[in-house]
């Protein structure tokens, strides 16, 4: 019965296809007769510490077997991927493939074809890739950002369906210790005023002595998701003002977000460290009950740290997503933390590849139902199963894992949803990852964002790449410590502001404004 009602649904998506509801078609996997095989250079991501190598994930194991394909793998060092990535690249001995977030790259995707790295997949895709080439006619908006300017598809993508999975970060607060301030969750404040008399309630709660009020780290924390700055309508760097690009270091609001942190930080409401903070401070500080409030994810912050710390010695431990707060009360937010559906990641070929058609073939099958549901969901029976209304749910192996395996780590090591690898991605296993109640109802609190200014995935040409690259290198190492320098009160505001802008300024912000414009109608006029 449930593999019926899968199936139903599955025609039925078919049948809607053209109408951009889904876009996979009835092709299988290419079966090879004789083995064959493909080298693939990708980071461990999400995967190390559940395996030591991709070869052993089960989605890979099983393709093998569909197929009679291959894949060797070669993994940089943990934590040493962009050097890795780096040199690679710049030794000229390639694998026949790359994974990895390609609009990361130092001059963008399109340096490394006109530098001869990767190949223009337009032809490939056009012969050997029906389901992606289907899929991407029936999302006109998710094909808009994988191809670069003048149509060239680099990449065999890794795409966020749904919207929900591009808005995973935001601001997060100790559920637990808002009985000690008189606060239930229904009472979260919406506005900044609201959030400052929150903040010194803790401060001055004797039960919470030793606690940070609020915690961030560094002012990079502050570009990856604008939880205060977004109130007053901007964002720390590039953004789309009606079609107009600004940078928001240089803009009067930006000011004002800096007076307000510098009066945080003169009240105690700020972590002292925070210009030292890093992920593992913050990792120390959160576990050991030293947080109220910081900016975190769904996953690596919410069910990792509840995960590690809701135990027997603290079964009350317990992580909120709050909202964003606005300047005035009933206001909608501005700007949260919201990425694309296509970020940038999947596979590359490389011009050393004398079998390309081959990487094509084999990542399309992940572009159909059936291969979408082995690459998100692992194998039905073993990894995950149908409910009565047909909705797949994970199985104890995943959800449970009997070697203690935390559901992240299970969901890497059985199947490719957390990887950067090709692959169309539901809210569906989000549900399954970040299950808990506060993680499904707080969500929406991140989700209630207009977002409307928020930069697409615009790419640089190769000629504009190393003017664009030179110069952000400098000015955003420059503004983020000036502005730290005002927080900390190391310089006046009004001095130390102006002084910023007309540094800036010096540097070439300007300029790399003229080039993110370009860029920004480049991509609006993209077909």
């Amino acid at each position: 019965m449930k593999q019926s009602i899968r199936r139903i649904a599955a025609l039925l998506l078919a049948a809607l296809m053209t109408l951009g509801v889904t876009a996979v078609m009835a092709e299988g996997p290419t079966v090879y007769d004789e083995p064959q095989t493909f080298t693939m250079w990708c980071s461990m991501d999400k995967a190390a510490g559940a395996i030591s190598d991709w070869s052993e994930n089960l989605v890979y194991q099983e393709m093998a077997k569909l197929t009679n394909v291959t894949v060797e793998f070669q993994h940089p060092p943990v934590g040493g991927e962009k050097d890795a990535f780096n040199l690679m690249c710049a030794s000229g001995d390639y694998p026949d493939a790359i994974q990895y977030s390609w609009l990361t790259v130092p001059g963008g995707p399109a340096n490394y074809i006109s530098d001869g790295v990767i190949i223009p997949l337009n032809d490939l895709i056009d012969q050997y890739a029906p389901n992606l080439k289907a899929y991407l006619e029936a999302h006109p908006d998710i094909n808009q950002q994988i191809m670069l300017d003048d149509g060239t598809y680099y990449v065999l993508p890794s795409i966020y369906q749904d919207i929900e999975l591009a808005t995973h970060q935001g601001p997060v607060v100790r559920g637990d210790f808002l009985e000690k301030i008189g606060m239930t969750p229904e009472e979260f404040p919406t506005t900044v005023a609201g959030w400052e008399e929150m903040l010194i309630k803790v401060r001055d709660c004797e039960e919470l002595e030793g606690v940070i009020p609020f915690f961030f780290a560094q002012m990079t924390n502050i570009s990856e998701s604008p939880v205060i700055l977004g109130a007053f309508g901007i964002t720390q760097e590039f953004y789309n003002d009606n079609g107009t690009v600004k940078y928001g270091a240089i803009q009067p609001e930006y000011k004002e977000f800096l007076a307000l942190m510098r009066r945080w930080y003169e009240l105690g409401l700020l972590d002292t460290e925070f210009a030292a903070n890093t992920a593992k401070l913050r990792d120390e500080k959160v576990t050991s009950d030293r947080v109220f409030a910081f900016i975190g994810s769904m996953g690596n912050s919410i069910t990792r740290y509840t995960a590690m710390c809701r135990n027997e010695n603290n079964p009350d431990f317990q992580l909120l997503p709050m909202p964003y707060p606005t300047l005035n009360e009933g206001e909608t937010p501005i700007v949260g933390q919201q990425g694309a559906k296509y970020t940038g990641a999947g596979v590359a070929i490389t011009s050393s590849c004398e079998n390309p058609e081959l990487i094509v073939k084999f990542y399309d099958y992940f572009y159909t139902e059936e291969g979408h549901m082995l690459s998100n969901w692992g194998v039905q029976g073993l990894t995950y199963d149908y409910d009565e209304e047909g909705n797949p749910y994970f199985l104890p192996l995943v959800a449970e894992n009997p070697d203690g395996l935390s559901r992240e780590q299970a969901m890497a090591k059985y199947t490719i949803w957390q990887s950067q690898s090709p692959v169309y991605k539901l809210k569906d296993v989000l549900e399954q990852r970040d299950c808990l109640p506060e993680q499904i109802e707080g969500r929406k609190n991140w989700l209630a964002c207009k977002n409307e200014i928020i930069m697409p995935p615009v790419t640089p040409t190769a000629e504009e790449a190393d003017e664009f690259a030179t110069i952000m290198n400098d000015c955003t190492t420059y503004m983020q410590e000036q502005a730290t320098k005002i927080i900390m009160g190391e310089v006046d505001l009004d001095e130390g502001f102006d002084t910023m802008v007309s540094t800036l300024k010096g540097m070439g912000i300007e300029r790399a404004i003229e080039l993110r414009q370009a860029q920004l109608e480049r991509y609006l006029a993209r077909i």
